[in-house]
């Protein structure tokens, strides 16, 4: 389940219940997205643009996102205007499709055509071009690289996965269409579907459960969930239900009693608890009805208190989706600098300065051909610092590998991801890079780029870091991940280090070659 987007959750919550539509009954949505779902397609949810009414939609969403001020102010003005357009060029239905082989990086978003629709004005609104601009205030990545007409559908998503549409035939899915009769039929409908395959590699990969829940069978889990759906009824009283398919009343029932032993390990959890004080409440309001071979869970988001325990436990689910998203941006970093040094036989120095010693452009620029962006780095004038008049035109196209998903959505065309500069450390401030030869602490010790707090961004093309305090090492670095700071060592590697972390190690760490002996604290 923590690879289901809450992205997905949140439109799910937040979405009006409307009347049926013979367009979209289970039966047409199951047959409209059918071929585009894959063995390892895990999770979908349809949304109903000629339903929509999206000034209260987006109040309930922050409402119940705990976001407000100026975020949730910029999205109103934002989204609507898009839906608006999406509807105007002929769409009517969009689809949302998370496949393993694509999380947590990519999500499809399919948009079927109907009679009329204009293809080519549906390809631009969903190019990441035209989302560049929602994309920062989404609390996870959409990914999309590539946008095209499949069939009867304009696609997007990564390169990957239109791979795969175009190669290999779509895996017969006939709960699909049960799973949607499940979730209703309001203006939304999330559906997590594993298949039987995806079953089978967890029972061989992990054939007991974790003994935070009892241990026992995994079959517990896979047998007693082949599919959910999620759905929302009202307004005026909102309820959000969740419907879980087991394969027959006794696993159903087995199903049961492991949730209720999961929710109780929650409960006892120290950090939950300081995230979600009352987590015991929406506990008891999370216990499922049986009914033959189904659970049944149903909350009444109209009560303000439940809808604020939903939202302090789609926090806790977020965090670690977006640490994996945070650790994988910093992996592709990494080798955009690696292959920089094979290339150069050291890294990039922190910028490029010009005759005079004045900084031009920053070192992420200089590693955006080996991050696939070498297009966008011809189109650099080298020669011109970061805010001259053509290079500014630039900035507005930061590549998502930059984007730390823990940012605030108001913050854009600025990364967190930033070098650590001192003279001791592996960026040096000096206009030559340091070769890997030069960093005696070995590269598991030694701190190549750090996750830095909001208020330490900068924007991305400017040749600015982190200017390293020795005697303050972790001034900036806390703020994004609970209590943990993010940081890609020199061997590629990535840890999250604890904010507990003492000062001398922390030291240590950012040094190349002090000569202490330090292990890594986990």
């Amino acid at each position: 389940m923590r690879k289901i987007p809450i992205l997905l959750l949140h439109l799910a919550f937040a979405l009006p219940g409307m009347a049926a539509d013979q367009r979209s009954g289970p039966e047409a949505r199951a047959q409209a997205i059918a071929p585009f779902v894959y063995g390892q397609t895990v999770a979908l949810v349809h949304l109903d643009l000629t339903r929509a009414d999206v000034d209260p939609l987006l109040v309930k969403l922050f409402s119940l996102a705990n976001q407000g001020g100026e975020r949730a102010e910029r999205l109103s003005q934002i989204v609507p205007q898009w839906i608006a357009d999406v509807k105007k060029a002929g769409g009517k239905d969009i689809y949302l499709l998370a496949d393993l082989k694509d999380l947590p990086r990519h999500l499809s978003v399919i948009v079927p055509l109907e009679n009329g629709a204009n293809a080519n004005g549906l390809q631009e609104l969903l190019s990441s071009t035209r989302l560049a601009e929602l994309a920062p205030y989404l609390p996870v990545p959409l990914g999309i690289e590539t946008t095209e007409r499949v069939g009867q559908a304009v696609f997007a998503g990564s390169k990957a996965a239109l791979a795969r549409l175009r190669t290999s035939k779509p895996d017969p899915r006939p709960e699909l269409a049960n799973a949607f009769a499940a979730a209703g039929d309001g203006f939304a409908q999330l559906l997590v579907v594993p298949d039987a395959d995806v079953r089978r590699v967890v029972e061989e990969i992990l054939p007991n459960l974790p003994n935070q829940v009892g241990g026992g069978p995994i079959t517990t889990l896979t047998r007693g969930c082949l599919w959910a759906a999620l759905g929302m009824s009202g307004p005026p009283r909102e309820s959000l239900q969740i419907v879980i398919q087991s394969k027959d009343a006794a696993a159903a029932n087995s199903f049961a009693a492991l949730l209720g032993i999961a929710f109780q390990a929650l409960s006892r959890d120290n950090t939950i608890h300081h995230v979600l004080p009352a987590i015991d409440k929406l506990m008891g309001r999370l216990a499922p009805v049986v009914r033959d071979d189904r659970l049944t869970i149903t909350l009444d988001l109209s009560d303000p208190e439940t809808a604020q325990l939903v939202t302090g436990l789609e926090t806790i689910m977020m965090q670690p989706i977006r640490r994996n998203v945070c650790a994988q941006n910093l992996t592709t970093i990494a080798l955009g600098l690696h292959t920089y040094h094979d290339v150069h036989k050291h890294f990039p120095a922190q910028a490029t300065f010009n005759a005079a010693g004045k900084p031009l452009l920053s070192w992420r620029v200089h590693i955006l051909p080996y991050l696939g962006e070498e297009k966008l780095y011809k189109e650099f004038h080298l020669d011109e610092p970061w805010d001259s008049e053509h290079n500014k035109t630039l900035i507005v196209r930061m590549p998502a590998v930059y984007r730390c998903p823990s940012m605030r959505g108001s913050i854009r065309n600025k990364t967190s991801y930033l070098a650590p500069v001192h003279e001791s450390a592996i960026f040096t401030g000096a206009p030559q890079g340091v070769p890997i030869k030069d960093i005696q602490d070995g590269t598991s010790n030694t701190i190549l780029v750090v996750d830095v707090r909001d208020e330490q961004a900068v924007v991305w093309t400017k040749p600015e870091d982190l200017n390293l305090d020795l005697n303050n090492p972790r001034k900036g670095l806390v703020g994004h991940h609970d209590g943990l700071i993010a940081a890609l060592f020199a061997d590629g590697a990535v840890q999250f280090l604890p904010e507990t972390i003492d000062d001398q190690t922390l030291r240590a760490l950012f040094t190349r070659k002090g000569g202490e002996v330090v292990t890594v604290p986990q």
